[in-house]
Formats: structure tokens, sequence, C-alpha cells
């Protein structure tokens, strides 16, 4: 061993040992004190420990041993040393990856976690407002505590990334060491060039890692990038290809030029493309993207877009350009690449000590100032939208006169409560509050923030700000007289209203907590109202009272929240609106709407009061609510035709004839469309068409191993039970043919509630009894009863000739 090889030896070693100085101790230090106390507390976490302690440490190993690799031979000695360390590098990984995290005293703001791992901790351990996190919808979870916001990660997909670069960094540098060894060793010195080369390379990469660690390109959880976090990102995964590709062009110096240039430039564009693939991984298949617009679009069938193509080309352009100009003897290019690196390293450097100059941990406050008297017992209601994030899916509405046609709430404070009520739908909630009086900033929703999601209100004209509340998620601004409300996407400008006082929101309250206990049932909610329900109380007529709906689940709505709603489940959507008297103590009205239909719009609705048979008829399912004028032929040729699907509800509408492209609609307002097009956006329902002269529809279940349909919209049937007329579903009967004639069935549940709501409560048990024992046939997931079976419980059936224009169907019990 020759002075020069050993000093070469000494100087590298150590310089390596101090360049991992840093991860080294820190990760032996956290190492010492999780396996002391079981866990790592949350400030005893160093930075960039994960992954580079573990790098840091197979490459001391490998600088140790270079005498011994030097005295080996043969052609997989370097290889196989390399794979040894980079099997320390990936042991040690998981060994510090799997450190538990104490985060007793923490809370969880979004729910009960386990204690994480220190991977996932580190993952997200920078500070950003929870508001932020909600809005960016990531897959974490997040603790808070008394210092700040600490986040955990819980996709460990992105550590594809790292492992991939860790490979490639500790390659570069155990070739580079084992290159420079023999090189002095040996003191040959013909391959000084692919030497450079590779010190070149080990340099840029290194310095674009550095700049990734220390600003983390400002790039945002958002799905589409800033500009310059997309520039960043685009030239790091430029860099990091060219750094791969000069580094494997080294040892093709000297060979002919398709190996010289060629070989290098596909590898560069091969690990950008890994990198791509890693985050399509990381990300359930989508990517990043730095734009809107074709070119950052993905293209069919694959996560690149054009941008993504263009990068990934110009990493290979540019190993393939470098090495060309370092073939023909520009010696320069190893001095400007490797200056390039050091301002690279340096730009990085800079960016995040400006970037991090304003930035100030969030820290959980409560101060003892009350504010409940400047709130306590006022009402307001939205005023207009100052923010909103462009992640949220919800937008608000202006109508003509300025007005937000989809913000029916009202806002009320008392004492100890903030509560949000949906006037429209009757929804309620209340959140705990905490009244301060907390003066904030012109930077009170970005600073701290790495987050760019749209444009937040500017604080500059305001000469008062202050933070006055906090209620669960939301926060309670006054700036200057007005008064703010701020969400996880949103931020509402509020005004006082005088129609709600804070009586009528608390009156909701009580009301939608005053349900009395019933004992639960597994799957079921004893107090929503169903369909059979309907039918019970609309048998008492005028003698409804309160009290009738006291045991089902409702609401107060109305502007005041006088009025009481009931949301009705079932085959259908339906609901019930009540008016109270002046006094409050009984009933003004009952209105009843059906199939979504503006359960506030008397035209659409039925008087509940008027009875059985009035809300019967109304629930006929060939009762439309809609004056169409259906302009049909009923020529066609002899071959059923699918015309529309419903895929939520399990359903297909067919005609009996291929002539849909004759059949036009004329709605009430004069407009006229082909019937597939009313029908595909909505603008009617097959009931409607149906209810209105189109004739000889079909509806089959979509999963019909039977072969059979629904006859309900095919024909007028007219349904009696015991000599009472009821009106069935449109899927009460199903009709299979079998040997030339018809084998009838019927929903078994539906069946029994019929029976039921004609007090013939023994009998409904005996067939709803019928399920258990198995004597149903399963049709679009419910199960269905014969006529045969409802013989053996003593229910006769008769059907008239199914080709009259209303074919009576009878059940008579003899009971």
């Amino acid at each position: 061993m020759n002075k020069e090889y050993k000093r070469f030896y000494t100087v590298s070693l150590i310089a390596l040992v101090a360049l991992s100085a840093y991860p080294l101790y820190h990760g032996g230090r956290m190492l010492a004190l999780s396996l002391a106390n079981g866990a790592l507390e949350p400030d005893q976490l160093a930075r960039y420990v994960v992954p580079y302690a573990a790098v840091c440490a197979g490459l001391v190993l490998f600088a140790a041993l270079q005498p011994l690799l030097l005295r080996l031979r043969g052609r997989w000695v370097l290889p196989s040393l390399m794979a040894a360390v980079y099997g320390v590098f990936f042991a040690i990984e998981q060994v510090l990856e799997n450190i538990q995290i104490n985060t007793n005293g923490l809370a969880s703001i979004q729910g009960s976690h386990p204690a994480p791992r220190l991977d996932m901790w580190q993952a997200m351990s920078c500070y950003i407002s929870p508001e932020a996190v909600k809005a960016a919808e990531l897959r974490e979870r997040a603790f808070i505590g008394e210092n700040g916001f600490y986040y955990v990660v819980g996709n460990s997909a992105y550590k594809i990334h790292y492992y991939l670069i860790s490979l490639i960094l500790i390659v570069m540098a155990c070739g580079l060491i084992y290159g420079l060894g023999r090189m002095f060793r040996d003191r040959d010195y013909a391959k000084k060039k692919a030497v450079i080369l590779q010190g070149v390379s080990l340099a840029v990469l290194v310095s674009i890692c550095a700049f990734a660690n220390l600003t983390g390109f400002f790039c945002t959880t958002a799905p589409i990038q800033t500009p310059l976090a997309s520039v960043l990102t685009c030239l790091f995964f430029v860099l990091l290809g060219l750094a791969a590709g000069v580094y494997t062009g080294s040892f093709l110096v000297g060979k002919g030029k398709s190996a010289a240039l060629w070989i290098p430039s596909l590898t560069a564009a091969g690990v950008t493309v890994l990198m791509y693939v890693g985050e399509a991984v990381m990300m359930d298949g989508g990517l990043y993207r730095f734009g809107s617009g074709w070119f950052f679009a993905g293209l069919p069938g694959i996560s690149l877009a054009p941008v993504d193509i263009l990068i990934v080309l110009l990493s290979g352009s540019l190993t393939w350009f470098a090495l060309w100009v370092v073939r023909n003897g520009k010696r320069a290019t190893g001095i400007a690449a490797g200056l390039s690196a050091v301002v690279i390293c340096a730009i990085g450097i800079t960016l995040f000590t400006r970037a991090s100059e304003g930035r100030t941990m969030q820290i959980v406050e409560n101060p003892p100032i009350s504010q409940a008297e400047n709130l306590a017992g006022e009402c307001y209601e939205f005023g207009d939208c100052l923010y909103m994030s462009p992640l949220s899916s919800f937008a608000v509405i202006v109508d003509g006169e300025g007005r937000a046609a989809n913000m029916p709430y009202v806002y009320g404070f008392t004492g100890d409560a903030f509560i949000i009520a949906n006037t429209e739908s009757g929804d309620i909630t209340d959140h705990k509050i905490s009244y301060e009086n907390t003066e904030v900033g012109e930077d009170e929703f970005t600073a701290g923030q790495k987050l760019a999601l749209g444009t937040y209100p500017s604080l500059r004209g305001y000469t008062s700000r202050v933070l006055i509340a906090r209620a669960g998620s939301y926060k309670i601004y006054k700036m200057d007289d007005e008064l703010w409300l701020a969400g996880n996407m949103s931020i509402y400008r509020l005004k006082k209203t005088e129609e709600t006082s804070i009586d009528d929101l608390t009156r909701a309250v009580e009301m939608r907590d005053a349900l009395p206990s019933i004992e639960p049932s597994p799957g079921v909610d004893k107090h929503q109202m169903t369909r059979k329900d309907i039918y019970a109380l609309a048998r008492k007529g005028n003698a409804l009272t309160l009290e009738d709906f006291a045991s089902f689940r409702g609401s107060a709505v109305g502007q005041n929240l006088s009025l009481l709603r009931y949301d009705i489940t079932g085959d259908g959507f339906f609901s019930i609106i009540i008016r109270k008297t002046a006094d409050g103590s009984g009933i003004e009205s009952v209105r009843l709407s059906k199939q979504g239909w503006d359960p506030y719009d008397e035209a659409k609705t039925v008087d509940f009061l008027a009875g059985f048979d009035a809300v019967c008829a109304y629930l006929d399912p060939l009762h439309s609510l809609m004056k169409l004028k259906i302009e049909d032929s009923h020529e066609g040729a002899e071959y059923r035709e699918l015309i529309y699907t419903e895929e939520h509800n399990g359903y297909r509408y067919y005609l009996n004839t291929t002539r849909s492209d004759t059949v036009s609609v004329v709605l009430e307002n004069g407009e006229r469309l082909p019937l597939r097009q009313a029908l595909e956006e909505r603008r009617i329902i097959v009931e409607d068409a149906v209810a209105n002269g189109l004739y000889n529809v079909f509806m089959e279940p979509i999963d019909n191993p039977l072969g059979g349909y629904f006859p309900i919209l095919h024909h007028r049937f007219t349904f009696v039970l015991d000599g009472t007329a009821f009106y069935p579903t449109a899927s009460f009967m199903y009709l299979v043919s079998d040997n030339s004639r018809l084998v009838e069935y019927f929903d078994l549940a539906e069946l029994a509630d019929i029976v039921e709501w004609l007090g013939k409560t023994e009998l409904s048990n005996e067939i709803r009894s019928c399920a258990k024992a198995d004597n149903t046939v399963s049709i679009a997931g419910r199960p269905y009863i014969t006529a045969k079976w409802l013989n053996d419980l003593g229910i006769t059936f008769a059907a008239g000739w199914q080709f009259s224009s209303h074919t009576p169907v009878g059940f008579s019990t003899g009971k």
C-alpha cells in the first residue's frame, strides 16, 4: 500500500465520517432513546435521519473496507459488496423507521389512531394549519400538542422514492470511492476522465438531494403545483436522470459512439421514468400536475402528460449532449458541471432560508378573554363568499338578484355553543364555543402554510382584525365591523338576521335531541319514518296530531324553524312538511312530496290530511306530477328496444318495439325532446312518460336470471286486497313466462306491509316468516314470494285477462 493511497484512504474516510456526523449521531441518539424509553418523544426527532443515517452508515462501512476490497479479485466483488452495503442500509432503515413516537399527551384532531412510527411521523414534520391539511384531503393523521401541530402521513408508498434515490446514491458513491482507490493505489491515471465524470455526477446528485430536502421544492399538497414548485420539481427529475446517465457513461468512455452515448441516455430516461412510477404508486395511479390544459393532462391509458414525456426526453438528451461534449475533448465540461452542482445547492439553501424567515410555529392558545357578551344571543345568515378552496366540491350559487340560492343557513351564538341550521333540510349542528380576543396579522390565512389553495381575501384594508371565537373546526373573526366565519375550505362574511331568533335555534336543537329511547335493532333506525308509516298515518286523516309524529326523526325547518320536516326512507324520496297552528299546539297543514319534488311546492305535493285514498293515489307510480304530451306513432319493428338504464336503482326499461327514435316528449314549457334525451337528461322519469300516454314499457332488473319483468308500467293494473284498493311500487309484481303461462312473484316485504296497513298484523308476520323459511327467490336484491306460496298461507290470488287495458289483480285473505 503506497503513501498516496494511504493518504487517500485516511482523508476519504475522515471526510466521509465528518459529512455523515449529523445523521449518524442523531440516528444513534434516537435509537438509544427509543430503546431506553420504549418510544421517542416528538421533540427528540432530528430531521433528515431517515434515510440518510442508513445511507451514511453503509458508505462509511464501504469506505472502511476499501483495502480489503482492493485485494480481492473477480468481476462480481464490487457488485456484491455494493449489494451488501444496500442490505446494511435497508436493515438499519427498517430499525429506524419502526421507532415508535410517543403521542401520549397529544390529542388526535382526526379521530383515534395508534402511535405512529418514525417514518410516518417524519414524512409530514412540517408545520401547517389543520385547516390546510383538511382542505388538501390528504391521507393523513394529525396530532396536536401545546407547542404546535404534528402530522403523520398514512400512506407509506412515498418511500419508493427515497429507496430508489438511496440505491442510486449508494451505487454512485461506492463506485467513485472504489475508482479513486484503484487509481491512487495502482498509480494508473488512464481512467482519470471517467473518475472525474463520476465525481461530478455524484456532486450533482448530492446537491439536488440537499436542495430537495431543504426546500421541498416549495411543493403544495394540491394536485396542481405552483409555477415555482413545478419548475424545481422538473429540474430535479432532469438532473437526477442526468447524474445517473453521466455516471453510467463514465464506464463507457473510449467505447464506440453508440454504446458510449445511447446506453447512458437510455439509463437517464429510465431513472426518470422510475421516479414517475414511484409517484404514480404513491398517488394511486395519478401524478402531481405542473399546470392545467392538454400539455399538463395525463394521456389516455397512462398517467404521463406531454410535459412529463418531455422531461424524460430532456433528461436523456442532456445526458447525450454532455457525454458528446466530453468525448470531443471539452474538459471545461467537468468544471462547469461541478460549479452547477454547487450553485444548485446554494440556491436551494438560500430559498429555504428566505422561506423560513416568516414562518412561525402555530401555538394552541385559549386566552381567558371572553367575547361572549358581543355575540351571545345573536343570529346571522350568509352574506357573501370571501374564499372557497379550489379543492372543494361545493360552490356558492348566486341567483339573478344577487342572493345565494344554495346557502339556506342560519348561524346562532349562545354563551357556550355555536349553532348552524339548514332551514330547508333541517340539518342542525351545535359546537362548543370558546371566546377570545386575539389580534391577527394581515397574513392570518397564509402565514406558515406551504399550500397555495386559491386566493385568500386581503386583510390589508382592515384596521381592526380580531379572532373572537373558536368552535369545532370553525373560527369566527371580527374584521372592523364585519363578522367572518372561516371553515376548512371557505371563508364567509355573515350578516345579522332578525327573522330567526336564538330561541328558534335552541328549540330546534332540543327537538333533535328529544327522541324517545327505543330498543335498537342491528341496521334498523326505528325512529326513521318509512313508507309503511306513511300509510298508517294517512289512515288517520284529519284526526292526526303532533303526538302521532313524536316518535319519528324529524327536524325544524323554515326561516324561523317553525315548520316540521320528516324525510322518509324506502323505495323513492319522500318528505312530509307540517305547518303548526299559530300557538304551536296543533296541526294546520300536512303536505307529502314524492320522487324528490320540492316539498314546499303545493303543486307538487298532496294534502296528507285528505286521507288514505288521496295519499295512495298520489303514491301510485303512474300518478305523474308532470303534464306531458307523448308523440308516439306506435309503429316499429317487432323487437324489444332498450330505452333507458337506471344503474343506481338496478333497472332497465324497454319498449315493446324498436321505435324510440320516433317518440317525442313535449314538456310543460312547450320544449320538445326525443324520448331518450328527455330520460338521459333526467328531464322526466319513465313513470312520468307512462302516466302521460307512453304505452308498452317493460321494466326489468339489470340482474335478471329468471328472465322476467315488472308489468306495472307495461299494463294498467289495479290492485285490491279484501276489497280495498292499494297502489304498490313499480317493482311489486314480477312475471316470468313458463311454458306459455305466467308465474307471478310478489315483493315479500311490500306485500307484508300492505297486509299490515289493513290491520292484519298476524298474517303480515306469517308472510315475513317465509323469508326465514327460505320460501323465496331473490330478484333485484330483494325476496319475492309466488302465488303458490301465498295459497299455503291462506291468501288466494286472481288476475284478470292480462291483455285488458285495466287488469285487475286481487288478493283475498278470507279473514
